[in-house]
């Protein structure tokens, strides 16, 4: 499975990144994060992402945390419908939300849950 996530998050990465490279605005949104990891868990379908920020890209990885021997600074875990509502749902609510779990560093996931909903 976790090559199949992989193999699906390749694109994506790449489109990202071509995404930050040619837009300023979004760089600069990105930039705060830098050194920073976020790990996001689904259980319905079951897998994990690791997100790696850098200053001007980020990496995708289909395998979780404790495969890649990294301690994550927050995790983000629910069924996937809860977590794509989360991002692209009423903006006031989605942090408020029974069926997320948020471990690790709550003020990174409120800032970039931010910037994304300023995309």
């Amino acid at each position: 499975m976790n090559e199949i996530v992989s193999a699906v998050l390749w694109p994506a990465e790449k489109i990202i990144n071509h995404i930050i490279k040619t837009d300023t605005y979004v760089l600069n949104q990105i930039k705060p994060f830098a050194g920073k990891s976020l790990e996001i868990e689904t259980h319905t379908p079951s897998f994990a992402v690791v997100v790696l920020f850098e200053s001007d890209r980020i990496s995708l990885s289909g395998m979780n945390a404790e495969t890649l021997s990294l301690t994550p600074d927050a995790k983000v875990s629910g069924e996937a419908q809860s977590l794509m509502n989360m991002v692209t749902k009423n903006k006031s609510q989605a942090m408020a939300n029974s069926q997320i779990a948020i471990t690790g560093d709550a003020q990174f996931i409120q800032d970039l849950f931010q910037v994304l909903q300023s995309l």
